[in-house]
């Protein structure tokens, strides 16, 4: 034993936060002990995340340049070791599993989500701030049974070893620190930057152009912004994502350059930022600053939803999936057997059929595809190398969304799965997948066999679907145009007469285009607006995963898109008119519109899909019921996801089709939490975590039919049945909720404010305090007083009262 006059010496050389962490209690709680590790760490330049996400659920602590996770325990959890039952968090947080066993299943899901998959050693601990237990994990296909690190197994902290133990956990692995799961704060100053640059050469014709275009792609998706000051902002943030997304694909220019529009990160509207050479080596430096490959979560989802305005978000209907459902939805859908049969074409030099989401907004339902494909049995098992197996991923994997922002998140989620590869391979386009014709528009007809373009100076371009299945002739048809030189001998060869003479023609008016309106944008243009419609020609996608936009009628902003939805309703059977009209979503429009385009109609074939929709399509009538019949006996399965509301969007349902169902109609399951101690799921979790996350799918309540909601009263108020206090007559009640928009500078009086004569009634009405009513103010007037109503509104009732 050593002199107690050296032990305090030894005490006397330590930090304040060592001795901190030596001063820790048995009795002291788990938050506690975990806030002084942090600290601990943060003192000896050990960048530690906690509470981070891994694929097995949430780990205490993560080293991530260290390769180490930390599980913290506090009151005495860990007295009869780490290995007993009941020391670590099992299912949802039941105390029913063993620390070690919840360690381990937080390193080795984390080891086989990173890029390597094992070719770094990871460490893991588990302590409870006084005793520590250490092991190191070995690499890749020397086994998963971890080996104690040193002598760090039911050991003591004390002033003599905790420099050891600072020395075990400091190891440096070569590697830059994972993207935030949240990355939105990191970027938020870089783009007032691009703002202030956006503002300098805004009236620059090919800015303008390109303004305008990604305008013309925001109404088409049904939607757009107010003013032009809302769309200048949005603009540029678009712009900022589009570029982070693409510096995560890969693509880079040098530093400090200039101009480069024909370079990959600045094709489409995006090519107006090549004037700002100074804000985009700051952004490269950024993006280059993290390791985005790492991690298993969509991190592009949530820098968008970080950046973007949540009004822009619902006006788009744009409530992303989270991982764990994504992750459920794919493995259920995309089975071995198809990709077993897929790869066999591959390797013949055949066409696969692919899977498909015609919404794929971030990229969530391509990236766990991808995730999917790739560790599946048979893509194992094949003879395929590395980057074989990431070309076949590719032709597999087609997506496509309207925004004209989230394709590009799409492909850098899937650049991040696959690693190192061309992102020009990557099948997620941005177009109409819905190919709803509107006049002068850019979305195209399904029925036509060539597309049509038009340009905001109002310029139309028409090329026939042959000419644009050769990606290559777009880029010199575009190029020459741009250059002022003819068209290029050999583009479109094989043509035949008419469509050659229909390409000559597109050039003359491609020249005169890139004239007026500048020509940085064209190919790109040109290329995504093509995508579903050369989908549509090619092989039907047998396999569909999607999370539809869930936006009504009532919700989209641009009359000529809402006039082409209800036509196109009306066309196939599902639209419902009368006091349902404006309540039709246009999520069962995709499901029954992209089953007849892409997948062979909604009676053929070996075709599976999972649709994840609102809770209404699992029992609703009108169009979801007619949804439904469409499918028949092929509707495989319900999952009631209400008891799991995801981001904030409301009970939902997934629909799955497949083969033949059983006797006897769907089965109906509902998702929910394994036990009453059980957690609800993050958004990142995963569905393979669902040891620690708590998730089953269970057979739903008999019968399947609707909820009875609780509370629900059975008979009329005694407002009603009195004649809603004189402004009804006898036994007809005036006043009911028959619209779904109450513009209150329209209709609702202030209150104090109505002077009623005999034959007319003066008035101010209420101010607005929503959406673009917020700018007018309150009106005054007069109306004949017959048209004065009582009225009651959700804010004048208490519920079940």
């Amino acid at each position: 034993m050593r002199p107690r006059h050296d032990v305090e010496a030894a005490r006397g050389s330590l930090s304040d936060a060592q001795r901190r962490l030596l001063c820790i209690g048995k009795g002291d709680s788990k938050g506690a002990v975990q806030d002084v590790i942090t600290k601990w760490l943060a003192g000896i330049g050990v960048e530690s995340r906690p509470q981070c996400r891994t694929p097995a659920g949430t780990a205490d602590l993560h080293l991530m340049q260290r390769r180490c996770i930390i599980e913290v325990k506090g009151q005495g959890r860990l007295d009869a070791g780490p290995m007993a039952g009941g020391s670590g968090s099992g299912a949802g947080g039941a105390v029913d599993g063993s620390a070690f066993e919840q360690l381990e299943r937080h390193v080795l899901s984390s080891r086989q989500a990173e890029p390597g998959k094992g070719a770094v050693q990871w460490r893991g601990a588990i302590t409870d701030g006084r005793v520590w237990w250490v092991w190191e994990w070995p690499l890749a296909g020397e086994g998963d049974r971890p080996r104690p690190h040193g002598a760090w197994v039911n050991r003591r902290l004390t002033p003599e070893n905790i420099a050891e133990l600072e020395s075990a956990l400091r190891r440096r692995w070569a590697g830059k620190p994972w993207a935030p799961d949240d990355p939105a704060p990191q970027f938020a100053d870089m783009l007032g930057r691009f703002r202030s640059a956006y503002m300098r050469g805004k009236d620059v014709p090919d800015t303008k152009t390109q303004r305008g275009l990604w305008l013309e792609q925001m109404r088409g998706g049904g939607s757009h912004p107010a003013s032009a000051r809302d769309a200048d902002e949005l603009f540029v943030v678009h712009t900022m994502l589009m570029l982070v997304s693409r510096l995560v694909a890969g693509m880079r220019v040098p530093k400090g350059r200039r101009g480069g529009a024909d370079a990959a990160l600045f094709r489409g509207f995006a090519g107006w930022a090549a004037a700002a050479p100074a804000e985009l080596d700051a952004l490269q430096d950024m993006v280059d600053s993290y390791d985005w490959s790492a991690g298993h979560a969509d991190v592009m989802r949530a820098l968008y939803m970080g950046l973007v305005p949540v009004e822009q978000r619902r006006s788009y209907g744009e409530y992303y999936t989270p991982d764990w459902l994504a992750e459920k939805v794919c493995a259920d859908v995309i089975d071995d057997g198809y990709i077993a049969e897929q790869i066999r074409t591959f390797m013949e030099g055949g066409q696969v059929g692919g899977i498909l989401d015609p919404a794929c907004g971030s990229g969530t339902f391509l990236y766990h595809a991808a995730r999917r494909l790739r560790d599946s049995r048979p893509v194992r098992e094949s003879r395929l190398d590395r980057s074989e197996v990431a070309e076949f991923i590719c032709a597999m994997v087609n997506g496509i969304d309207i925004h004209p922002v989230a394709v590009e998140m799409s492909v850098a989620n899937m650049c991040r799965v696959l690693g190192g590869i061309d992102p020009a391979k990557v099948r997620a386009h941005q177009g109409d997948s819905l190919l709803i014709r509107r006049p002068e528009s850019s979305v195209h007809s399904a029925g036509s066999a060539s597309m049509s373009l038009y340009t905001p100076r109002g310029r139309t371009l028409i090329l026939p679907l042959g000419f644009l299945r050769s990606g290559a002739d777009i880029e010199k048809f575009v190029r020459s145009a741009r250059d002022g030189r003819p068209l290029p001998p050999g583009v479109g060869r094989g043509m035949g007469a008419d469509d050659a003479e229909s390409v000559r023609a597109a050039h003359a008016e491609m020249s005169k285009i890139v004239r007026e309106e500048g020509g940085g944008v064209w190919s790109w243009y040109i290329r995504n607006q093509a995508a579903p419609l050369l989908l549509r020609g090619g092989p039907p996608v047998r396999r569909i995963v999607s999370n539809p936009p869930w936006v009504r009628l009532n919700a989209m902003s641009d009359a000529g898109r809402v006039a082409a939805v209800r036509g196109l309703a009306l066309d196939l059977g599902m639209y419902e008119g009368g006091r349902r009209a404006t309540a039709f979503d246009i999520a069962a429009l995709f499901v029954a519109r992209c089953h007849d385009l892409y997948a062979g109609g909604s009676k053929g074939g070996d075709v599976r899909a999972g649709w994840i929709l609102p809770q209404a399509a699992m029992t609703g009538g009108g169009q979801w019921e007619r949804l439904r019949s469409r499918f028949g006996d092929r509707l495989e399965a319900l999952w009631d996801l209400g008891s799991l509301p995801f981001p904030r969007q409301g009970p939902s349902s997934a629909l799955v089709v497949g083969r033949q169902g059983a006797e006897g109609g769907p089965a109906r399951l509902r998702m929910d939490l394994a036990g009453p101690r059980a957690q609800r799921p993050d958004p990142h979790d995963s569905w393979s975590g669902s040891a620690s996350l708590a998730l089953r799918l269970a057979p739903a309540d008999p019968g399947g039919g609707r909820r009875q909601r609780q509370g629900r009263l059975q008979e009329p108020s005694a407002w009603a049945s009195s004649g809603g206090g004189g402004g009804s007559r006898k036994g007809r009640i005036m006043v009911r909720n028959g619209a779904t928009l109450f513009p209150a500078p329209l209709v609702r009086i202030e209150q104090g404010t109505l002077s009623t004569g005999a034959r007319t009634s003066s008035f101010r009405t209420r101010a607005g305090r929503h959406g673009a009513w917020r700018e007018i103010g309150p009106q005054e007037g007069s109306v004949p007083s017959a048209w004065i109503r009582q009225c009651i509104f959700g804010s004048d009732l208490v519920a079940f009262c």
